[in-house]
């Protein structure tokens, strides 16, 4: 500015181009020009309540935008002004918000990201408005990023995307949006699958795979969900996860009795049953292998292969 001018008025003119130019901001650039305001304000003891209303400002903006950081120095600062101006239901209020948060361990960061992006989540997950829960979880996943071993629980917040946008499909008043929200949730889980097949966490790659189906189905993706499947199926032989390719198996069943079974599915699960009545006889599980055979021959017999149905049922699993 020019020399000798009242700082006063420096700060008036950049209020009003606050104003002014308020709608073309972004929720944080807005939360962050309110709170430089807010703290420059406090210092002129008649602009006081102006300085409340940009810091409490601030303090909205932050929290919908879930940046629990800055709302926590924003906090801080409102509760020093409050107990100042003796207003203590104010005071008191916002020292309960945030107590939660102070109170960790002795020697921990009480701002330490675990804590932070656990309230963000937890804020997310009881958010009205389902775009906004959504930005909250995408900044989790910000947040994890800066964690050393954030990458293992970055899946939970693409789960929980997925979640929330399953929900909005269900919702769907037009098949449009259902669309729209079920290729989100889709996005998401893919997401979560990929994190997990890198760490090698297979217990959560197979129920996020369970989740992948779900939507590949519901968005008539026939052709990616065979290849899914066929995928899933080497690896829950590769890792012997028996549960798993009980499900799965159980999930061929039930897909190919729905759609009409052509040749080459049948093929397929045949080649599967094969499989997997060799693998559950090799690790002695009788009773799974029992329990297939039946599961097969039934299936065989809805879709009206009667011949190959007798030739299964026929064949002795005991030697």
């Amino acid at each position: 500015g020019h020399t000798g001018e009242n700082p006063d008025d420096i700060v008036q003119r950049g209020l009003d181009a606050l104003h002014s130019g308020q709608d073309q901001l972004s929720p944080e650039q807005a939360a962050f020009v309110n709170l430089q305001f807010g703290e420059l304000l406090l210092n002129i003891d008649e602009r006081f309540d102006d300085a409340v209303t940009h810091l409490e400002r601030a303090m909205r903006l932050y929290d919908r935008v879930g940046d629990i950081e800055h709302l926590q120095i924003v906090g801080a600062i409102l509760r020093e002004v409050y107990r100042k101006q003796g207003d203590l239901a104010r005071y008191r209020w916002i020292r309960e918000r945030f107590r939660a948060v102070g109170e960790t361990a002795p020697g921990i960061d009480p701002l330490g990201l675990e804590l932070k992006i656990e309230q963000l989540l937890s804020m997310a997950r009881q958010e009205s408005d389902d775009e906004r829960a959504i930005e909250m979880v995408e900044r989790c996943v910000q947040l994890f990023g800066r964690m050393p071993d954030g990458t293992t629980r970055i899946d939970e917040c693409f789960v929980e995307i997925s979640k929330i946008c399953r929900r909005r499909a269900d919702e769907a008043e037009s098949e449009q949006s259902f669309q729209a929200w079920l290729e989100r949730s889709l996005d998401a889980v893919r997401v979560a699958a990929s994190i997990n097949r890198s760490l090698g966490n297979y217990f959560r790659l197979f129920e996020e795979i369970h989740e992948l189906f779900d939507d590949l189905l519901g968005l008539g993706l026939y052709d990616e969900y065979l290849r899914v499947r066929a995928e899933n199926r080497e690896l829950a032989f590769a890792v012997g996860n028996v549960s798993e390719l009980l499900y799965l198996f159980e999930e061929h069943l039930q897909y190919d009795a729905d759609t009409g079974t052509s040749v080459v599915r049948l093929a397929e699960v045949r080649g599967f049953y094969e499989a997997l009545i060799r693998y559950l006889l090799g690790v002695g599980s009788t009773d799974y292998a029992l329990s297939i055979q039946n599961s097969f021959v039934g299936f065989l017999t809805a879709v009206g292969e009667v011949d190959l149905a007798e030739e299964y049922r026929s064949r002795s699993l005991i030697a």
